[in-house]
């Protein structure tokens, strides 16, 4: 069998891939078992969920990350993506998204005590929140923007929050009335554990952060002491150094991002106390 080379089918091939490979796209698997016994007074439920959320678009940025939208790339207004140098779809865009939770652990339960009262519970397992850090550096020859906002310094969903775990009780008393009526007190306490979980981290290196001095030279006298973390590797050193204004004995290990710190934190435990009649 003789194979023939056609050039003009093979750069239309390539230009197929091409296409495929900046076409905007998110995907989600998922995978849940479930169990849950019953019995005469009472029944516990629980389920675990795997799941994997990625793709190379996720929000639209007509509110930015850290004032609370997730996944709200509805494109009503207006949207970043696509707006200038790094923010296209090969801009680090491919990755996790904001929404992936790869482990979700619940269970849940109900036990009916002999005084005409129940007691219950819910409890949460899951995954942080996923991050990355955003920066114009990387772009800067491309644009004389000065804006971070959704320009990706890094793969999409490179860095993730702390597992968030948090534990609601519940105990309603009911007392008989006449002709069916009930009449309940409910006592709920939520957050249990009172872990307020920091989440909606500040990501934007010029703007939310800042790059330091870790070690000193020339131009590091003072030497900053709280987290850090490395400068992005797409942060070269000629735009570092600008970005400094290092001297002579410049090195890139003189240098590092303020460590992100989150905005948002979950509700502190809480109790309520609710009366209802019940017919």
């Amino acid at each position: 069998m003789r194979s023939e080379h056609h050039p003009r089918r093979d750069r239309q091939r390539l230009d197929v891939r091409d296409r495929e490979s900046r076409r905007a796209f998110t995907k989600y698997y998922e995978a849940t078992a479930e169990s849950e016994w019953r019995g005469s007074k009472g029944w516990l439920h629980s389920s675990f969920t795997w799941s994997h959320y990625y793709g190379n678009f996720d929000q639209d940025y007509s509110t930015t990350s850290t004032a609370g939208t997730n996944d709200a790339a509805i494109f009503i207004g207006s949207s970043n993506i696509g707006d200038g140098a790094g923010r296209q779809l090969w801009n680090f865009k491919y990755g996790k998204l904001r929404g992936d939770r790869p482990m979700v652990f619940k269970v849940d339960g109900t036990y009916s005590l002999p005084w005409n009262a129940t007691t219950g519970f819910f409890g949460v397992l899951e995954s942080g929140q996923v991050y990355q850090l955003e920066s114009v550096l990387p772009y800067r020859p491309l644009t004389g923007s000065t804006s971070d906002t959704d320009r990706y310094a890094e793969p999409a969903g490179s860095r993730r929050t702390k597992m968030q775990s948090d534990v609601d009780l519940n105990y309603t008393q009911t007392f008989p009335l006449t002709r069916g009526f009930n009449f309940q007190i409910a006592v709920d306490v939520f957050n249990v554990l009172n872990r307020q979980t920091g989440y909606n981290f500040a990501d934007r290196v010029s703007t939310d952060l800042g790059i330091v001095c870790v070690q000193t030279s020339s131009t590091c006298t003072s030497v900053f002491t709280g987290n850090t973390v490395a400068i992005p590797d797409s942060i070269t050193d000629s735009i570092l150094k600008t970005q400094v204004k290092g001297g002579a004995d410049f090195a890139r290990s003189q240098y590092a991002v303020v460590a992100p710190s989150a905005t948002s934190f979950l509700n502190p435990r809480r109790y309520q106390i609710t009366a209802r009649i019940q017919f």
